[in-house]
Parts: structure tokens; sequence; C-alpha cells
């Protein structure tokens, strides 16, 4: 039986954050380690307006943050056949350490 968890977390950060390769990929991983996940690849598109997205394939699945610089708004999305714990949710809040996490999703699929 397959059972996946997602947990998508909007934040408020700086134009400048939104915008920096540097910023967005250490979020990525940052995410990655606190969450005990195994990085396969990454990868980085910036947008010809603005915004960018961030990504890591994982062994256990994906990461994503998808940009909004005109909104100052971020999108992180991690889905996992690996649960990210209460402890390990936490520490990612602690560690995004901007103005404000907008949004804090927990969800998870029944089996399939």
């Amino acid at each position: 039986m397959l059972k996946l968890y997602r947990v998508a977390i909007t934040i408020k950060s700086s134009v400048k954050n939104l915008e920096d390769k540097e910023w967005l990929m250490n979020l990525c991983r940052e995410i990655a380690k606190i969450s005990g996940f195994n990085i396969l690849s990454e990868g980085f598109s910036r947008f010809e307006k603005q915004g960018a997205t961030a990504f890591l394939v994982l062994s256990q699945s994906h990461l994503s943050i998808h940009t909004w610089p005109e909104y100052e708004i971020a999108y992180i999305d991690i889905l996992s056949n690996k649960e990210i714990s209460n402890k390990e949710l936490k520490k990612i809040e602690a560690y995004l350490n901007v103005k404000v996490v907008v949004k804090f999703v927990k969800t998870e699929t029944e089996e399939l």
C-alpha cells in the first residue's frame, strides 16, 4: 500500500529573496535536510518577467518552491512517501525565518 504525504507552505518574503537562485536553492536543501530526505537532483528556472521555481527530486518524491515576487509570496510544496513529523515541521517553520508564514498545511492520502 502506498501512502503519500503533502506539506504546502505559503510564505511572504522580500522580492530580493524570491528572485535569488542561491537563496531559493539553499532553502530547498535545508528543508530537505531537516526532513531527512535524500536529494537525487535539483533544478532552477527563472521566468522572463519575474518569478522563479527551484526544485529537488528526492528519493522520496519532490520538493519545490514557486515564487511570485510581485506579491512577495512563495509557495513551497513537498510531496513524499515519508511523513514529515511535527517536530520536523516546527524546525522548518523556525528555519524559514521570514516575515509571515501565511499557510502551513499538512495532508495525507488514503492508502492506495
